[in-house]
């Protein structure tokens, strides 16, 4: 009926509601670190592992789910995880509108191990479930040795 206006009403009545954008800001956490140490290798090939530990705060009126971590270059998929406000186990979880949480991104990255006492630096972004990559530039993972690493 109202096709021949050049309009369709239903349309927007099934239009999903507007995504934010700028929905999550990631910082490094000033207790926190970037880490790097050998990891393993696979295809004869060596693995670096790096880790940073971030703060996410959600700045939309919207849930935010933080879906999973990029590397910039070289470019790379990797695991984040939102830590549990009382201590627990850590799990991806929901950001409520307006709040913080604890968040540590992992990633193996197919690299040779730079010489002890090196920094390897990258560009770390989050996903969320909306799609956009919230970039936190120019991350400096500082090298670790295995034995001195309390994440694994």
């Amino acid at each position: 009926m109202f096709t021949w206006l050049g309009k369709n009403p239903l349309k927007s009545w099934l239009r999903p509601p507007s995504t934010p954008t700028r929905a999550v800001e990631i910082e490094l956490r000033a207790d926190g670190e970037a880490a790097w140490t050998p990891a393993t290798i696979v295809s004869d090939r060596p693995m670096v592992q790096l880790v940073a530990e971030l703060v996410a705060v959600n700045a939309s009126d919207a849930k935010v789910l933080l879906v999973s971590a990029r590397l910039r270059k070289p470019a790379t998929e990797g695991l984040v995880r939102v830590h549990d406000p009382d201590g627990g186990t850590a799990a991806t979880r929901v950001l409520e509108p307006f709040a913080s949480a604890r968040a540590s991104v992992f990633f193996f990255v197919p690299l040779a191990p730079p010489p002890a006492g090196t920094n390897v630096v990258a560009d770390v972004g989050v996903l969320d479930q909306f799609g956009n990559t919230h970039w936190l530039e120019k991350v400096r993972f500082r090298g670790r040795a295995l034995d001195e690493c309390d994440y694994f």
